[in-house]
């Protein structure tokens, strides 16, 4: 994307905008349109709105990209969480230790009352 300042960005925002631009006398009164769904685009009139539809093309490919690679993190997050979730060898050796080690102080307790 090519540097864009800040101050067409705004612009375009004031001309996309229903609520703002429709105040000022400018833009379109219309819904804004959801960023996943891809719309049909109009001729603009002006360089100034062909300047704004492409940035909101281009702001609208990106969100595309950045909500793929939030699924993909949440799924991978999800994957390890459950995994660490699971009990390992060292766990189960543990506890077998456990019992083993119960069953000593039980025996020696017992042999030392007889």
């Amino acid at each position: 994307m090519n540097r864009i300042s800040l101050p067409l960005i705004i612009l375009c925002g004031l001309l996309l905008s229903p609520t703002l631009g429709a105040a000022h006398g400018v833009g379109h009164q219309q819904q804004e349109p959801d960023p996943i769904v891809p719309q049909a685009e109009s001729a603009p009139a002006t360089d100034l709105e062909a300047d704004c539809q492409l940035l909101l093309t281009e702001l609208r490919e990106t969100n595309r990209s950045l909500h793929r690679q939030l699924r993909e993190a949440k799924r991978d997050i999800a994957l390890t969480k459950a995994e660490a979730d699971k009990p390992g060898w060292p766990e189960v050796a543990g506890g077998i230790g456990i019992i083993f080690g119960l069953f000593g102080i039980f025996a020696l307790i017992k042999r030392g009352r007889d």
